[in-house]
């Protein structure tokens, strides 16, 4: 066997718990070598789970520790990781929790989830460049209408069924103690980053519909349609450059 196909074949092994794949090329004096793979396999397994663990840890907080290691071993099982760099592995779990059944009645989950990934992008996310206020007064009136606003990359927006914003707040402290109503108004979340901080903000349906507006390119006379109140408009907007939520703009 060479010794390309003998890596790939020990990585199959290994993600996958196949030591029928590598087990003849161990050699031991004590140990199986299916026995000794085991070693790696568990290893491989509380690395990945950590790594969720540490995105994840409002999930944990609201499943308990024990059934979050149990849930991470499915997840790991159906999304191998084949790289050593773990700071991105999880985008997925969100979607596995929808479609997990035994934790089909908390709905709620899977957008706890996204606010907890969105979270881990925005502390990640490069920073925009600072709006430059001076080219907004360059250009010419009649130009305005065609003004395309960039949202800053270090921000997300969330459109939610359920109060996640409150059972974020509740799991700061204990969501046991709090009452929370999930049958409610969902919310709409901004999620920033702010001087290496990330924040979440929750918005109006005017403010979240503005933002997604400019995420969606849209310019600023299709926006300004929407906005029957033009004094609200451009305090929005200038509410939203002076928190760097906005950093640029195109024509």
């Amino acid at each position: 066997m060479e010794l390309h196909e003998l890596q790939i074949n020990f990585t199959e092994a290994l993600v996958n718990c196949k030591p029928d794949l590598i087990e003849n090329w161990i050699i031991t004096k004590n140990l199986s070598g299916s026995d000794r793979l085991q070693i790696h396999y568990n290893n491989y397994i509380q690395s990945l789970t950590k790594a969720l663990r540490l995105i994840y840890p409002l999930i944990e907080k609201l499943v308990g520790i024990e059934y979050f290691k149990a849930l991470a071993r499915e997840y790991i099982k159906l999304n191998p990781s084949y790289t050593k760099n773990l700071t991105f592995y999880g985008e997925g779990f969100s979607q596995f929790l929808i479609h997990f059944s035994p934790l089909q009645s908390f709905a709620y989950l899977p957008e706890m989830a996204r606010l907890e990934w969105s979270c881990h992008e925005v502390y990640y996310a490069p920073e925009g460049a600072i709006f430059d206020i001076n080219s907004l007064r360059n250009i010419n009136e009649g130009e305005y209408r065609k003004i395309r606003f960039n949202l800053n990359p270090t921000c997300r927006l969330l459109d939610c069924q359920f109060p996640v914003h409150q059972i974020w707040k509740a799991c700061q402290n204990n969501p046991s103690e709090e009452i929370i109503v999930l049958n409610g108004e969902g919310d709409k979340l901004l999620i920033s980053r702010i001087k290496g901080e990330v924040n979440i903000e929750k918005l109006s349906n005017a403010e979240f519909n503005l933002l997604a507006a400019f995420s969606s390119k849209k310019d600023f006379e299709a926006v300004s349609q929407d906005f029957f109140d033009q004094t609200d408009l451009y305090d929005a907007l200038k509410k939203y450059i002076f928190q760097q939520v906005i950093v640029d703009f195109s024509i």
